[in-house]
């Protein structure tokens, strides 16, 4: 019996890919251009967001692209800024 280790495998996201903190620079940069100064961080404001889709993930079925543009959606309305129809 060989054991040698043929693969390998592992979590691509948070380990070869910062989602978190490339989500909370996108958050922080589209709040820039809404708000003169964010009361958030990019941190703060990702960690809303994420609650914001696991809210709508807890309801019934949605395709992945369809929650985060809800998701994004409902977290600009809430920040009181209006969002294109077809996000």
């Amino acid at each position: 019996m060989n054991d040698t280790i043929r693969v390998a495998t592992f979590d691509c996201y948070g380990t070869l890919v910062d989602w978190e903190g490339g989500m909370g620079a996108f958050l922080y940069s589209l709040a820039l251009e809404h708000e003169n100064q964010p009361r958030d961080n990019g941190n703060a404001m990702r960690e809303r967001w994420e609650a914001i889709q696991f809210e709508l993930i807890q309801g019934e079925y949605r395709l992945y692209k369809e929650v985060l543009a809800e998701s994004l959606r409902a977290w600009m309305e809430e920040r009181g800024h209006t969002v294109e129809a077809d996000l």
